[in-house]
């Protein structure tokens, strides 16, 4: 069995009065508007636009190499 990969994406999102807050976080510098424009190309129009990119050295991942989307949640609410 190989060991898991690191992984360089993950998105994480929260509901705040003003409606919806979704942030993309990425190994990679991105920009916000790249970022919703590739994933409009690639089919997912109205399905999710992103407000945020932030760039992160390290997604943070759980013992069991799943990501942890608390730590996410706790970087959007800071």
């Amino acid at each position: 069995m190989r060991p898991p990969t690191n992984p360089r994406v993950a998105v994480e999102g929260r509901e705040t009065v003003g409606g919806r807050r979704i942030v993309l976080f990425s190994t990679e510098a991105l920009n916000v508007h790249d970022a919703n424009a590739k994933l409009m190309e690639d089919g997912f129009r109205g399905v999710m636009r992103l407000d945020e990119v932030r760039q992160v050295e390290k997604i943070p991942v759980l013992g069991t190499g799943k990501t942890d989307y608390k730590v996410l949640l706790a970087l959007i609410e800071k």
